[in-house]
């Protein structure tokens, strides 16, 4: 796991913990992140904490829900922003 992959998952935990089906840490990269709870206000929380986290800012276009599917994506967005 990377650096990155660690932090979103911090975000994950520190924002959703309560919201979601499963422990972050059983969650798959890969992993369809609607299918363990995340919904389009989880969505919001998630995208602010990112946001914080990294520094950074999501045009409006990012935050279309395809791009929050699963962790992989998530980070890919990261690495574009970085």
């Amino acid at each position: 796991m990377d650096d990155i992959e660690l932090k979103i998952r911090e975000v994950m935990n520190d924002e959703l913990c309560d919201d979601l089906y499963k422990n972050i840490d059983d969650i798959s990269r890969d992993e369809n992140l609607f299918n363990v709870g995340l919904d389009s206000l989880n969505i919001v929380k998630l995208i602010m904490g990112i946001e914080e986290k990294f520094n950074i800012m999501f045009e409006n276009e990012e935050i279309a829900s395809h791009n929050w599917k699963n962790i992989s994506e998530i980070e890919k967005m990261i690495k574009n922003k970085i």
